[in-house]
Parts: C-alpha cells; sequence; structure tokens
C-alpha cells in the first residue's frame, strides 16, 4: 500500500503538531496569528504554515 502524506491538518493535529494545547491553538487561529483555510464548516491548516509559523517564532526570540 502507499503511505499518503498529509499536507493539512484539522485544529486539533495542527495544535498536537505545534504542541500547543487545542484552546491556545484555536486563539490564534480566530486572531489571525496562523493562517487557516475554511471548507464549510471544516477549518485546514497547511503544514507548511505552521513549519513556517515556527521558524518565525523562533526566529523572533
Amino acid at each position: 500500500m502507499t503511505e499518503v502524506k498529509k499536507i493539512t491538518f484539522n485544529r486539533k493535529e495542527g495544535a498536537a503538531y505545534v504542541g500547543l494545547c487545542e484552546n491556545t491553538f484555536a486563539k490564534l487561529l480566530n486572531s489571525g496569528s496562523i493562517a487557516h483555510i475554511r471548507v464549510g464548516r471544516r477549518i485546514l491548516i497547511p503544514k507548511l504554515t505552521l513549519d513556517h509559523w515556527i521558524e518565525q517564532q523562533v526566529s523572533a526570540q
């Protein structure tokens, strides 16, 4: 079988990926600090967006 690599995460997966609790991650999404895509009621966060956000946080310190 071919393994499919995820390129987007839902809110719960995104929070786990960056190591934040879901509530903190949701606040960042709602404030616009982390870009996301809305498809109907579903929120998708591209993995590349999260990688870029992490890099920005590291370089800001």
